[in-house]
Parts: structure tokens; sequence; C-alpha cells
């Protein structure tokens, strides 16, 4: 129960919960880049990458890093505060990392970038779509724009911000051709 009160913190920015039988507290000033801490492994960069966007009625936050470990990446994904690890939302964040680089092949970059990349991606939309019966797979198109919008948006501010951050990205992406137009 306290690992899902912490995550609704960190996914709702005001939101405040305490359980006083135990003296903890969660949400006062919380963000999503809680959601990735890990006491293992070094962050390989300054701090986390994080970014919002709001199109329409939709809104997404994500927040994501690098870290020495593990070389599988390890993406969280909420759809309306719910776990939806699958889908269009995680789909937009792997096209928003490309268009974050001026790149046109999401697949290949996220190949090139995703050792040791931790990430969280939340989105909010009305009636989101789903694919399948357990509804654990986003199917809604707007969740994928809004979601590479974010991440495109808060990877440009980040490349140009940290030059360390930029130096390692370009040296991993030199390993991987872009794709013939």
């Amino acid at each position: 129960m306290a690992r899902r009160v912490r995550e609704l913190a960190a996914l709702l920015p005001g939101l405040v919960t305490r359980f006083s039988c135990e003296g903890h507290e969660w949400g006062r000033d919380a963000g999503m880049e809680q959601l990735l801490e890990s006491s293992d492994h070094a962050r390989v960069h300054e701090r986390p990458v994080t970014g919002e966007a709001r199109q329409g009625d939709a809104r997404a936050r994500v927040a994501f890093e690098w870290r020495d470990w593990p070389p599988a990446p390890r993406i969280l994904g909420y759809c309306n505060l719910d776990p939806a690890h699958a889908g269009t939302h995680i789909e937009g964040f792997r096209r928003g990392l490309a268009e974050g680089l001026g790149r046109r092949d999401p697949g290949r970059v996220f190949e090139a970038l995703s050792g040791g990349l931790a990430a969280v991606v939340s989105v909010l939309v009305i009636d989101p779509e789903y694919q399948g019966p357990t509804r654990e797979r986003i199917g809604s198109e707007e969740a994928r724009a809004v979601v590479a919008e974010a991440t495109a948006k808060a990877l440009r501010r980040a490349l140009a911000s940290d030059p360390e951050l930029a130096r390692r990205i370009t040296a991993r992406l030199e390993r991987v051709p872009e794709a013939k137009p």
C-alpha cells in the first residue's frame, strides 16, 4: 500500500498523504523523478530529465535518466494514474526521444539509448482506448502524441543545458546509423 501511495504522490503534484500510525508522509515536493530513484546504481548525468505537455484534454509528464546499470531499459507507464506499461504512450516516449534528437527512426534511436535507461511516463486522457481484455495496453493516439511532445521538449532542453549528457548521447547515436528516408 505504501508503494502505491508513493506512486500517486509522485504522479499527482500537490497531493500530500500521511500515515499517522507510522509517521510517513509522501507528496511534499514530490516529483515523478522520485519514482526513478535507485540506491544501487549511479546516474551517469547530473539530474533526471523531466518534462510535460498538454494537447487539448490530454496531459503527459515524463521523467527519465540513464544509470550505470542495468543494461536493459526500465520504463514505468501510467494512464490516468493506473499502471499501464505498454501501449501508445510508451511508443510516444520512444518517438519523442527520436524527435528530440532530430532523428526519424524511433526504433534505432531507442536501441542506441536504451542501455541503462530508466523512465516514468504518465498520461492523463479522457476516455482512453485500451487494446486487449486486460486493459494494460493503451491504444489512444492522443496519448502517443502528447507523450512524444513532452519527451522531445524535455530532451532538447536537457541537451542544451547539460553538455556531458549531450556528449554521451551523441557517442551512443554514432554507433547506430540513421534510417534512410
